[in-house]
């Protein structure tokens, strides 16, 4: 069989775009006949609004989520859920008084939500009211012991009070709950340091870089403290890297100065999946692939890590033709919705990129299998068996495709284009 030349990359991309318009319908279980409980018109706009300011506020949209809240609240004052996007919008923008007053009104109306302490004691900490961020921290503790996010803040809050023997208690403790973050290694290290424990400090900091290749202020201090230490070539090594991440932007003193920035919003808040992705988008826009490709891995690891924001850094690993870590991020997000139809034909994508045809077509079977009316299970497998030399396979998904296909969809205009150039093959 002669082997012939296949579409290129970009055109196998057209599925995962394809796949990123719209929904397709999904098997759903058998439908039971059952009397809906009443649900009001003022619920079901508060509904709405709550989806429409949580998705605001995972977009990084804070003044529009704020807007959505006060909205809300004019209809149900007491929504807690609403007054805490509020104060998470605004503490992002450093709006910090407004933050305290909304989150008052939760302690009032929930005086036992762990978070609210949490998100106190931190905006406490940012303000350097240490005492005060102490007292809420240790509540929040008390009322949920396994949170790293609260020993991780109780760890700043005696870093900043040189209580360093505490601080590393709470780091560890916040790494035993969450092993993968580079931060809590980082502060570690720092905790280590001001102990005086050097060797302990290196450890972390190298931990921490091992993790996140784009951590310039790591590289720097290890660096530094090797430097002091006599430890000549892991300073050597680590001031390498650490200017070789200062010269991203070909010499624009502001580029690095927005990467400090939008490594300090991590530095911040580790747990959030919103600013590792946007300094990994960050790093990519400056052809630091390598580096954007590590954040882009840790922070499909994150906790509470949505699918739609998966399926985006896979769709950018794909265009940057880094197709393993794209599979591996669809792959992630398959574990939560294991019959989403984007996601699945995204993974096939990654796949036909690293040549593995037959792993690919099964995904596209399963496409198949779980939405026989949706074309575009069998475009992608039209253009798998192209690519694969078998052309009649190939004309024959792609004349189901053509039928299933809405005559207003570009898709439409796609396979007939392939079907035409197919018949003048032969």
């Amino acid at each position: 069989m002669v082997r012939l030349s296949t579409f290129p990359l970009g055109t196998l991309f057209f599925i995962a775009l394809c796949a990123a318009c719209s929904e397709t319908s999904e098997k759903t279980p058998p439908t039971v006949s059952v009397h809906p409980p009443s649900v009001s018109t003022r619920e079901i706009e508060h509904n709405s609004i709550l989806d429409k300011a949580q998705t605001l506020l995972a977009e990084g949209k804070f003044q529009k989520a704020v807007t959505i809240c006060q909205n809300g609240l004019a209809l149900d004052s007491t929504s807690v859920i609403l007054l805490n996007i509020l104060a998470t919008a605004y503490a992002s923008e450093g709006r910090y008084a407004l933050a305290i007053e909304a989150l008052d009104k939760i302690r009032i109306l929930e005086p036992t939500k762990a978070l609210t302490y949490l998100n106190l004691g931190g905006i406490y900490t940012k303000l350097g009211q240490y005492g005060q961020a102490e007292n809420l921290l240790q509540r929040a503790l008390q009322l949920a012991p396994n949170q790293p996010e609260t020993h991780r803040r109780l760890g700043e809050v005696f870093l900043g009070t040189d209580r360093f023997h505490k601080a590393a208690h709470h780091f560890s403790a916040a790494l035993e709950l969450f092993p993968q973050a580079s931060t809590l290694n980082y502060y570690l290290g720092r905790a280590y340091e001001g102990m005086g424990e050097t060797r302990s400090a290196l450890e972390s900091f190298t931990r921490a870089a091992q993790l996140d290749s784009g951590f310039t202020e790591c590289f720097y201090r290890m660096a530094q403290l090797a430097r002091r230490v006599g430890q000549h070539e892991l300073a050597r090594s680590s001031m390498i890297r650490f200017k070789e991440l200062q010269q991203i932007g070909s010499g624009d003193p502001d580029i690095p100065k927005q990467m400090k920035k939008l490594r300090a919003s991590i530095l911040n808040a580790p747990e959030s999946p919103l600013h590792h992705e946007k300094l990994g988008y960050f790093f990519a826009q400056h052809d630091y692939v390598n580096e954007a490709e590590n954040l882009y891995r840790l922070t499909s690891q994150l906790p509470g890590i949505e699918l739609d924001r998966l399926t985006r850094m896979g769709k950018h690993m794909l265009r940057l033709n880094r197709p393993e870590t794209a599979l591996f991020l669809f792959q992630q997000g398959s574990k939560q919705r294991p019959q989403h139809i984007p996601t699945l034909l995204n993974a096939g994508v990654a796949l036909e990129m690293l040549g593995k045809n037959t792993e690919a077509q099964a995904f596209y079977k399963r496409v198949q299998g779980l939405a026989p009316q949706d074309p575009r299970g069998w475009y992608a497998m039209g253009l798998s068996e192209f690519n694969a030399g078998r052309l009649e396979e190939a004309e024959v998904a792609w004349e189901k495709s053509l039928h299933l296909t809405s005559k207003s969809s570009p898709l439409r205009r796609e396979i007939g284009q392939r079907l035409t150039d197919l018949s003048a093959r032969k």
